[in-house]
């Protein structure tokens, strides 16, 4: 008798070409690039803690208050140099007019004081006067002389000495500008709206400077970061490059691919990328997921079940009751 041939009983489905939409699915994180670290130049102890983890704020809302005792008398000592310098340079102006209009008495005293002398001269020669008179004369013309000359000098130096005190006046202002940043720095305000996930301090703490006292992130900025495969680059990119959207779906939620790393990361492959809500919805930070990517649409493909193909590209088409095997592309 001849032996019968063993049967198997398979799953087959009717097939046929169409235009279709690749889906990929990928795990995806979110994460902001709006999540900061909050710190002081100051060294300073913990007064209140107007806001906790969790808490949402707005852009400018105080997190942490600092005591600004030290802070602020400092502000105030460099406050009152700006203005002791301002009162100096005004000073010095005052004294520029002052000794213009001095020079010009002092110029006609010495005019005064040189004919005096040549009137004693020509009496002393005359033998009319006694020689102290000629030689008071002399001592007032040398007396005239070294005031026009102090007076000249003195009006030279107007220009050095305004210069000197305006340079001053800059190294005060610097110095307030630093001190008045240092007593802002008391207050650790939030540098966008958005939740707050840590407060490292308490009150009564001491705070160094340079330590991250507290960390924010901005709600509105949340996106999430997947690994795009090189076997599907080629799609992503060439989408890009053309202008066309990559849209994914994440918990029944739009979104679509907002950047794209140029370079592959080195401990995955792959590229980096990232894709951002297409409507308003906020999205928690540090979150797991299963992203489904929507790839350019692709013609002439034909959608399989995913038990059907068998190693990487392997499916089995029925012909005349049998099977048989066919290499495909996967897209």
């Amino acid at each position: 008798r001849p032996s019968l041939e063993k049967v198997w009983q398979v799953s087959v489905a009717s097939v046929e070409k169409m235009t279709a939409q690749p889906e990929f699915e990928l795990y995806a994180r979110s994460e902001s690039p709006h999540h900061a670290n909050l710190s002081t130049t100051l060294s300073s102890d913990v007064i209140a803690l107007p806001a906790l983890i969790g808490e949402k704020v707005k852009q400018g809302d105080v997190i942490v208050q600092l005591d600004d005792t030290d802070a602020r008398i400092a502000s105030t000592q460099a406050l009152a140099d700006v203005q002791e310098l301002k009162a100096r340079i005004k000073s010095e102006h005052n004294r520029h007019k002052a000794d213009q209009r001095a020079l010009q008495s002092e110029q006609r005293m010495y005019e005064i004081a040189k004919d005096a002398l040549v009137r004693q001269q020509k009496l002393n020669a005359s033998q009319l006067v006694a020689i102290e008179r000629k030689q008071l004369a002399e001592s007032n013309v040398a007396q005239s002389e070294l005031a026009v000359t102090n007076r000249e000098q003195s009006i030279q130096d107007h220009e050095p000495r305004l210069a000197q005190l305006q340079a001053q006046l800059k190294r005060a202002e610097a110095r307030l500008e630093l001190a008045q940043r240092d007593l802002g720095k008391t207050k650790i305000t939030a540098p966008f709206d958005g939740s707050i996930t840590s407060v490292n301090v308490s009150p009564g703490e001491r705070v160094q400077a340079g330590a991250t006292i507290a960390t924010i992130f901005d709600t509105a900025k949340v996106e999430y970061k997947a690994q795009i495969p090189n076997s599907v680059l080629a799609s992503v990119s060439t989408a890009i490059a053309i202008g066309e959207k990559v849209h994914a779906v994440v918990k029944n939620k739009n979104f679509v691919l907002d950047r794209l790393s140029d370079s592959a990361n080195l401990s995955h492959g792959g590229h980096d990328a990232w894709f951002s809500a297409e409507d308003s919805s906020q999205i928690p930070l540090n979150q797991s997921v299963k992203l489904v990517m929507k790839l350019p649409e692709q013609q002439d493909v034909i959608a399989l079940p995913i038990s059907s193909i068998y190693s990487t590209n392997l499916v089995f088409k029925v012909v005349n009751d049998r099977l048989e095997s066919l290499n495909v592309d996967i897209i």
